[in-house]
């Protein structure tokens, strides 16, 4: 059999190709070509369809590095991957293009045991803690969290778990006993049960 072909025949790209490598991946202005049949039965030479440089197009912002990908997909938004710096995530931003972020470390339950804010830093966090309160380290490298400020001593008793014993400190005039609503403002109580009271 004979195949007969048109005089002119128009060819597309695939998505993710062009003719040229830095056409626009969103509207490409070279994707689209036409291929005639020449006297001789030959075809026209035809120009390569390439894989479009999407990193022209989209940046991971200064915390990373966009890098093409070699067999594109349909949604040009998706034909490259962002090479994001240590502490930093690949995240969306309100034009779907993608970014990298700073992860935020903030515990997502019960930050800073619930008495502070969190505050989210480079590979860290940091609590700003309430008043009565200070940041700790807790037994997990690089967390914190926040606890009652209180002047004591740690002591570490055989056979069982590291205990405080607390020495609490009053004016010699304080007519009122320690009770749970003390407020503590440094390594000892600054006030008489009673002041603290007054001052809540």
């Amino acid at each position: 059999g004979v195949s007969v072909f048109p005089e002119v025949m128009i060819l597309k790209g695939l998505p993710g190709y062009s003719t040229t490598i830095s056409d626009d991946p969103f509207t490409p202005a070279s994707a689209v070509y036409q291929v005639s049949c020449r006297a001789d039965g030959t075809f026209s030479p035809t120009p390569p369809m390439v894989n479009m440089n999407d990193c022209l197009w989209h940046h991971c912002g200064a915390h990373g590095s966009c890098r093409d990908l070699e067999t594109p997909r349909p949604d040009p938004d998706d034909n490259y991957v962002c090479d994001c710096n240590a502490g930093y995530e690949v995240r969306r931003n309100e034009n779907n293009q993608k970014r990298c972020r700073n992860i935020n470390d903030c515990p997502v339950e019960n930050p800073c045991d619930g008495q502070g804010a969190c505050t989210d830093l480079l590979m860290a966090y940091k609590c700003e803690c309430d008043r009565g309160f200070e940041q700790v380290e807790m037994s997990l490298a690089g967390n914190v969290t926040c606890a009652p400020i209180l002047s004591g001593v740690r002591e570490t008793v055989r056979n069982a778990d590291v205990v405080v014993s607390h020495k609490y400190t009053f004016p010699a005039d304080a007519k009122t006993q320690p009770t749970s609503n003390m407020l503590w403002t440094g390594s000892e109580a600054k006030y008489t049960c009673q002041d603290a009271a007054n001052q809540q």
